[in-house]
């Protein structure tokens, strides 16, 4: 009657009209995942006080940034533009980063994800820093402005993606997964006059072999198609490192095949390599390398008839030190 005082109403003013017009609000029972759905997908929420069965889990995963990058019409004057819609994933959840509610309910699951604004800004800031553009209205997206939407320039997008890709973004770009380069497995199995190597890089549990990374180096290429279609990125410091090396060796399939002579090429490929697997053939040439001090003359043997002089025991010697290492 006679005093004034501020509401707090807990970002519920909505709810203060609806209520002031409808009184209470019934939902029935059956319908009960659905409205707690529709609550949390809302910009902003008040306290709820819940009955016990309706209670559920609250967990707090650390998102995976999604990014799949499309040819999608801008506007009808500006044509079309590679666009990237951003997401994330929270176990097994993809949230749009446009989708309203700093929570979000999987009723079925009795679980609650509560969102991470931090590293969703933080994510998007690096969308930035890579060149991309500000989210903006998109043709057809049926919004003035999509929070999820950046469009990036085709010279820039390989850049960005591999940077992407190595900070554990994944990565989708006109309807292929990108994969991150891991470890190399190798071995070496020895034939009659050559060594073959057999590796192989794993993308993510998909693998190829050395020849197929080889070769699309050769062609100027930044990825390697993988067996499953999706898009392996090339271990460029790798390939800086020991390429040149590797492409030494004849492609024969999915190995790599070395001459008896090129030991100590081979070698040195595998020097700094972890968890090498060889057969005794090449362990013994590698251990003959190993303890080479150098050509050494050599006396003739006692069934040859006359006496070499000593240039010619340095070329007896020069020429045994070929045949022992096969060149």
């Amino acid at each position: 009657a006679d005093h004034a005082a501020p509401f707090d109403h807990g970002d519920a003013f909505g709810w203060v009209l609806l209520f002031r017009e409808h009184g209470t609000l019934e939902v029935p029972r059956r319908q009960e995942d659905e409205l707690l759905e529709k609550l949390f997908s809302l910009p902003r929420l008040p306290r709820l006080d819940l009955p016990d069965s309706l209670r559920f889990e609250e967990s707090r995963p650390t998102p995976m940034p999604a990014l799949r990058i499309a040819l999608e019409e801008l506007s009808a004057w500006q044509g079309k533009g590679l666009i990237g819609t951003l997401s994330f994933l929270y176990d097994a959840i993809v949230i749009s980063a446009a989708q309203p509610g700093a929570r979000v309910l999987r009723a079925a699951e009795r679980r609650l994800v509560v969102r991470d604004a931090d590293a969703e800004r933080a994510a998007a800031a690096k969308l930035l820093e890579l060149g991309f553009r500000a989210p903006r209205a998109i043709h057809g997206r049926g919004a003035d402005n999509d929070e999820s939407a950046f469009e990036i320039s085709p010279r820039v997008m390989p850049a960005a993606v591999r940077d992407l890709v190595a900070a554990g973004w994944r990565v989708e770009a006109q309807g292929k997964i990108y994969r991150q380069a891991g470890s190399f497995k190798l071995s070496v199995a020895s034939g009659i006059d050559w060594f073959g190597l057999d590796a192989t890089c794993d993308f993510e549990g998909v693998s190829a072999s050395l020849p197929a990374l080889l070769a699309a180096a050769r062609k100027g290429e930044t990825t390697v198609v993988l067996g499953d279609g999706s898009l392996g990125l090339l271990p460029e410091a790798w390939l800086a490192r020991y390429g040149l090396l590797a492409s030494l060796g004849k492609a024969k399939g999915d190995r790599l095949e070395f001459r008896q002579s090129q030991v100590g090429i081979l070698d040195a490929l595998l020097a700094s390599q972890p968890a090498v697997e060889i057969d005794a053939a090449f362990a013994r040439a590698r251990d003959q390398l190993g303890s080479f001090a150098g050509v050494k003359a050599m006396e003739a043997p006692p069934q040859f008839l006359g006496k070499l002089r000593t240039y010619q025991q340095e070329g007896l010697g020069w020429l045994a030190f070929l045949q022992r290492f096969g060149l």
